[in-house]
C-alpha cells in the first residue's frame, strides 16, 4: 500500500459551470485528495450490505464528482437497478461527457497475457498528471469477476486508487489478481477522465448527499427494508 500523504495526487479536473447542483448538493470548491478519498465516497463499504460491495462504477463517478466540488457519496447497487445505473455498471465511462458536447472517444481496449504485461502497457499509456479509469470484465457473462479503479502516474510510478474501498497501492488493486488477470478471456480498458465533465443526469441516479443526521437515519432504514441480501447471507462472519 502507498502513503496518501506522500503522493502528489493529480486533482486538476474539467468541470461544467452548467450544473450548480447534482442530487440536491450544491457545487463547492474542488476538493483535495484527502477530502475526496478514503471512506468518503463509499463509507458503508464494510457495513455487510452487499450493495456497497457491487457499486465500484458508481464510486468512480462519485469520486470524480467530489474532485469537482460536489459533496456526494455513492449509492449502493440495489436489486433492481434502473436503466442509467445498468449502463454505468457495464460501461464506466458512461458517467462522463465532453466540455464541448462532442462525442467522446471510447476507452482503449487491451488484452494482457499476465499481470506484468498489464503493468507494462499501463506505464506506456498513462501520462503524468492525468487520471484514468482502469477496468476489466469477462467475455463470458457467467464469469462473475469485474472491477474498476483509478490509475495515475507520478515520477514514472503507477498508482492505483480504489474509491470503493478507499485503498491506494503501487500495485493493481484487484481481488485474486493473479488468478484472474492471467485469464485471457478478460477484456481490459483504460479511459482518461480528468479532461472530461461529469454527466449530471447519470450522477443523480447513482449518488446521494452524505449520510449524516436525517440522511443517516434514512440510509439505515433503506438498508433494513431492502430486498438485497446481506453478505452474511453468503458467508459466515
Amino acid at each position: 500500500a502507498a502513503d496518501v500523504k506522500e503522493i502528489q495526487f493529480p486533482t486538476n479536473s474539467t468541470r461544467s459551470e452548467d450544473a450548480p447542483t447534482i442530487a440536491g448538493v450544491e457545487r463547492g470548491k474542488p476538493m483535495s485528495f484527502e477530502d475526496v478519498g478514503g471512506k468518503n465516497v463509499n463509507h458503508n463499504f464494510n457495513s455487510g450490505y452487499l450493495g456497497y460491495k457491487l457499486n465500484c462504477t458508481f464510486c468512480i463517478a462519485v469520486f470524480e464528482a467530489r474532485l469537482r466540488g460536489y459533496n456526494l457519496e455513492a449509492k449502493p447497487v440495489d436489486k433492481n437497478p434502473n436503466g442509467r445505473q445498468k449502463m454505468l455498471m457495464r460501461y464506466p465511462y458512461f458517467a462522463f461527457i465532453s466540455s464541448d458536447n462532442n462525442k467522446i472517444a471510447g476507452p482503449k481496449e487491451f488484452y494482457p497475457k499476465n499481470k506484468k504485461a498489464c503493468i507494462s502497457f499501463l506505464k506506456k499509456e498513462v501520462k503524468p498528471n492525468e487520471r484514468y479509469i482502469f477496468y476489466f470484465y469477462p467475455f463470458d457473462s457467467n464469469y462473475p469477476f469485474a472491477h474498476v479503479t483509478e490509475v495515475f502516474k507520478i515520477n514514472n510510478k503507477l498508482y492505483f486508487y480504489d474509491p470503493q474501498s478507499g485503498e491506494i497501492s503501487n500495485d493493481i488493486i484487484l481481488e485474486n489478481t493473479k488468478d484472474n488477470i492471467d485469464k485471457k478471456s478478460l477484456k481490459h480498458y483504460i479511459f482518461r477522465v480528468d479532461n472530461l465533465e461529469i454527466n449530471p443526469s447519470v450522477l443523480k441516479e447513482i449518488s446521494q448527499p452524505p449520510a449524516s443526521g436525517i440522511y443517516g437515519f434514512l440510509r439505515i432504514l433503506q438498508m433494513l427494508q431492502s430486498e438485497f441480501p446481506l453478505l452474511s447471507d453468503f458467508y459466515q462472519v
